[in-house]
Order: C-alpha cells, then structure tokens, then sequence
C-alpha cells in the first residue's frame, strides 16, 4: 500500500482534540493542525469512539466519527495480513505493557517508515527503543 503521508497518530491525540477537559486538549489542536494528512488505524478509530462515548456521550462519539470518517486528511489503514500476523506474534511486546493495539501501531509505523505521534509515554519510550533497533518483525 502506498501511503501518501509520514504520520501515524494515536488514539489519545484525537481523544484529546475532542475532549476539552482533557489535559492534552490544546496539544492536540496544536498537532492537528500542525498536519497536512495523517493516518489513524481502523482500531484506534473504534477505540476513539468507545472512549468517547463513554467519557462523553453519544453525540460527541458520532461527531468524532464522522469528522475522521468524513475528512480527507485523514486516511483509515487496515492491518495487512502480515501485520496481523505479526502484532500476535509478537504480542505481549518485550516487557512492556503495550496494548496489542499500540503493538500494531510500533509494526505498521517501522513496516511503513511512519512518524508515531502519542501522548502515551510507555509507548513512546517503546517507539524510540523499537524504532532504533535492528530487530524485524517480519513473519
């Protein structure tokens, strides 16, 4: 698949952008509009919208949904087979306590030479540490 950005973001970024209360909020419009195109995962987007319907309320669910469903900088990316394959794998994540989702993101961003974007330490710090080294995860 070729992908026409070097973004990849994760769910918390647009929880937050949705969420004024939320101590990111302003990071997130920042970062938002800071990007001329990114992609979000197909499971980050159903975690944005549980999250938010349970944090907030249908309403702000469906208002999430349809901005990313409906925005065309915005592209939603489906786990390939490999990747599949790979985030089980390799799940759980060395001694990290990574969702598998957030073990897809590490994949899918070095499988594709993506920028992760998160206001997930734990993850960030298993980005810098899994972007560095040599080990491939391909099956």
């Amino acid at each position: 698949m070729e992908l026409k950005t070097k973004y990849i973001l994760d769910s918390n970024i647009l929880i937050a952008y949705f969420r004024k209360e939320e101590l990111n909020f302003k990071k997130a419009n920042i970062i938002l509009s800071s990007l001329e195109n990114f992609i979000l995962t197909e499971h980050c987007l159903f975690e944005i919208g549980t999250i938010l319907l349970l944090k907030e309320d249908k309403d702000i669910a469906q208002k999430a949904l349809k901005f990313i469903v409906e925005n065309e900088q915005i592209s939603i990316f489906n786990l390939s087979d490999e990747e599949f394959n790979q985030t089980i794998d390799n799940f759980p994540y060395s001694n990290k306590k990574l969702s598998m989702v957030d073990l897809s993101l590490l994949i899918i961003a070095k499988n594709h030479n993506l920028e992760l974007i998160s206001f997930d330490e734990e993850l960030m710090r298993a980005w810098k540490d899994f972007n560095k080294s040599d080990k491939n995860l391909m099956s």
